[in-house]
């Protein structure tokens, strides 16, 4: 399905024949579109990490801390402390503690930084379109690599 801007989703031609599983990270090839939220034998769906109940775990590159990433029109950063310095175009990675995603895919790009109540919110811009995305990776379920 290529209607992804207003579905938050994608649909693929692959699926638990081809060795889709549930929550198998999907990357395009600038960086993580989202994850498998339903999968059929010859079929699934990703969820975008545009969607507004998409989060994901993940790490600003150079600071020690976690972030979530909340999906939406406009994504962004909460739950890192106040007034945590962060300058716009640091890449964004995720950090695979949620056991979802794998650690140190890269998701995006940093945007300006504002502290709002008790925490810093970093809009950041995706680094993957998935209105372009005319083929995808599809990762095994994190929660299923072993180390």
């Amino acid at each position: 399905s290529r209607d992804v801007v207003l579905t938050h989703s994608l649909l693929l031609d692959r699926g638990r024949a081809d060795g889709v599983a549930l929550d198998a990270a999907v990357l395009a090839g600038d960086g993580l579109l989202g994850r498998v939220d339903r999968v059929s034998d010859h079929g699934a769906r990703v969820q975008l990490l545009t969607h507004p109940a998409a989060a994901a775990a993940v790490r600003i590159v150079g600071l020690t801390i976690e972030g979530l990433l909340v999906g939406g029109t406009e994504p962004a950063i909460t739950q890192l402390p106040p007034y945590t310095q962060v300058e716009p175009g640091t890449a964004v990675v995720s950090s695979g503690s949620e056991g979802i995603y794998l650690p140190g895919l890269l998701v995006g790009t940093t945007l300006e930084a504002s502290t709002k109540g008790l925490f810093t919110i970093v809009p950041v811009r995706l680094a993957a379109r998935a209105p372009e995305a005319m083929v995808v990776l599809v990762l095994p379920a994190a929660s299923k690599v072993t180390p």
